[in-house]
């Protein structure tokens, strides 16, 4: 398994950052500014910035907020010998999980996935700012283990559009739920 970060800051800072937090695997500087260019003036950009994606390619975080703790404990995690095989389901989440929707902010439909570890029954809605079911994609559907993807229109439960603004996506597979946030923009 290969590792390398990307940061924009300046090299200098970026070895006191390496030598600060103990990284064992090298950051690049990104003298190109391609990650400048997704920051929005004035404000925190609503698209991920801080990524990690395992041995196949696949997302397995993706943040707008720096976030070590999590980024550290993944990393580790996929660096760990006895999870590395020659299955490509090795490195696959060993509970229920929400991949970031794509694209996000979305419109006028976006592009949700998630995974299951075995088979489950699922729900899966969409819940407004207040607490409320927008939608409700699926019902106590019993789905296979696995990743499962779906198209998300925007649209509530009658089929009318929803208002521009945020929203959540609530996954829930047995015992387990899990929970991301989507914006509409219309």
């Amino acid at each position: 398994m290969n590792v390398i970060g990307i940061s924009n800051e300046p090299t200098a800072t970026i070895q006191n950052f390496i030598q600060d937090q103990g990284i064992t695997f090298p950051i690049l500087h990104d003298n190109a500014g391609v990650y400048s260019q997704y920051n929005i003036p004035g404000g925190q950009s609503p698209y991920p910035r801080d990524f990690i994606l395992d041995r196949n390619g696949i997302v397995q975080m993706a943040k707008t907020e720096y976030d070590p703790g999590t980024m550290i404990a993944l990393i580790e995690r996929l660096l760990d010998d006895s999870t590395v095989n020659t299955n490509d389901d090795a490195l696959l989440p060993d509970r229920v999980f929400l991949f970031p929707n794509v694209p996000n902010p979305f419109n006028p439909a976006t592009v949700l996935r998630f995974y299951l570890p075995s088979s489950n029954t699922v729900n899966l809605e969409i819940i407004d700012l207040l607490g409320r079911t927008v939608a409700t994609l699926y019902d106590q559907r019993i789905l296979s283990a696995g990743q499962h993807r779906l198209q998300w229109n925007g649209k509530n439960g009658t089929g009318q559009s929803l208002p521009s603004g945020v929203y959540f996506v609530r996954l829930t597979a047995g015992d387990e739920t899990a929970q991301s946030k989507v914006i509409l923009m219309r």
